[in-house]
Formats: C-alpha cells, sequence, structure tokens
C-alpha cells in the first residue's frame, strides 16, 4: 500500500501539473480552440526536426561510447530506434506545409528547444540509465532548469520570443509568453 501512496502523491503533485502546466500553454491553448496559426505550426515543424535530430545525435554517441556496456548499450540502441524516424517525420509535416529543405537549414533553435535538448542529452551522457530514459520520454523536463535560467541572459535581458525567422514558435513545456 506505502507504493500507492508513493505513487498517488508522485501523479498529484508532480506528473499532474506538469500535464496542466502543459495544456495550458498558450500553443495548446489556441491548438484546442483552433486558432493555431500555419505559421506557428511550421516553427514547431522546425524546432521539432532540429531537437530531434540532435538527440540521435546524442543516441548514436552513446550506443558508442556504451558498446562494451551491453545492457547501457541496448538501452541506447532502443531508444534510437524509437526515435530515428522523429527527424524525417517533422519535415515530411514542414514541407507539406509549404516548408522547403532550405527552411529546415536556415533554422536555429530557440532557447527553450535548446533548452530541453540539452537536459536530454544531458542526461543520456552523464545521467542513470533511468534518469536517461525518463528525461527522454518526459516533454516537461525544460521544468528542471532553474527558474533564474528560464527566458533569461546573465545579463538580465529576456531571450528573445521568436527565432530567427520571427514566426511563432510554439512556447513548449509551459514556458509562458
Amino acid at each position: 500500500m506505502e507504493n500507492q501512496a508513493f505513487i498517488d502523491s508522485l501523479m498529484r503533485e508532480i506528473i499532474q501539473p506538469g500535464v496542466d502546466n502543459l495544456m495550458n500553454s498558450r500553443y495548446f491553448t489556441e491548438l484546442r480552440v483552433g486558432t493555431l496559426s500555419k505559421k506557428r505550426l511550421a516553427g514547431f515543424a522546425m524546432q521539432h526536426y532540429l531537437s530531434n535530430h540532435a538527440i540521435n545525435k546524442g543516441l548514436a554517441f552513446c550506443m558508442v561510447k556504451n558498446a562494451s556496456n551491453p545492457p547501457a548499450y541496448h538501452q541506447f540502441v532502443e531508444l534510437f530506434v524509437e526515435e530515428s524516424s522523429h527527424p524525417a517525420l517533422m519535415k515530411r509535416f514542414g514541407q507539406a506545409m509549404g516548408l522547403s529543405d532550405e527552411d529546415f537549414e536556415n533554422e536555429i533553435m530557440i532557447f527553450e528547444c535548446v533548452a530541453h535538448t540539452a537536459a536530454i542529452i544531458r542526461g543520456m551522457f552523464l545521467g542513470t540509465a533511468a534518469e536517461s530514459r525518463t528525461r527522454h520520454a518526459e516533454p516537461t523536463s525544460f521544468d528542471a532548469i532553474p527558474t533564474a535560467a528560464k527566458g533569461r541572459r546573465r545579463s538580465g535581458a529576456r531571450w528573445p520570443r521568436r527565432c530567427a525567422r520571427r514566426c511563432e514558435c510554439p512556447r513548449p513545456f509551459g514556458v509562458r509568453t
């Protein structure tokens, strides 16, 4: 029974607030009411493509790094197999909306996507096997970054709200605009 109490506490104190925060973000609110613009969806496709591409590189590196450790190696192989098609999927999605290969090549990651991707890759390189698996699967890992780092440079100036293309990229992982 004490395990169930722990699970209930975890769901109530961590999981559900994270889901609520994500679902109440501007991106999902606009998606729900049907006002999400094509420009923002295009921004999502490009940001997701770049993030997934970087994650796959990290997974490939971890497979090589752990070649002599079969349990770790197989974990990274499994994750790579699950994720390997995601960049191409996002690229096809963006191209179906009118984006070109050049759009994807010239795009740079916005701060929130860099932070999220870095947290995932950090978990791969330095975390435990469980942490690596959880961080990769959990869409709210950006929330693990200290509040002072969210959206602010060391100088105190705000990070840009849009990517270099000035599109309306989604504010992922509960970041408010």
